[in-house]
């Protein structure tokens, strides 16, 4: 998600800190209720791997 924020930039990094400060700016952009989804999906995403013994869960 935060590496296509950042290509979807106009301005690309030219350096390595350039990278970290577009990418921190991106990831404070990020909404809280995006990231709370992702948390309480992790307990079926788990369950998933278990139920495929570490296969394929998609």
């Amino acid at each position: 998600m935060l590496e296509q924020r950042v290509k979807r930039r106009n301005q690309h990094p030219r350096n390595l800190v350039d990278l970290h400060d577009q990418i921190l700016n991106e990831w404070l952009k990020v909404d809280a209720t995006y990231l709370q989804n992702l948390v309480d999906s992790l307990p079926n995403r788990i369950q998933a791997v278990i139920k495929s013994r570490s296969g394929v869960t998609r």
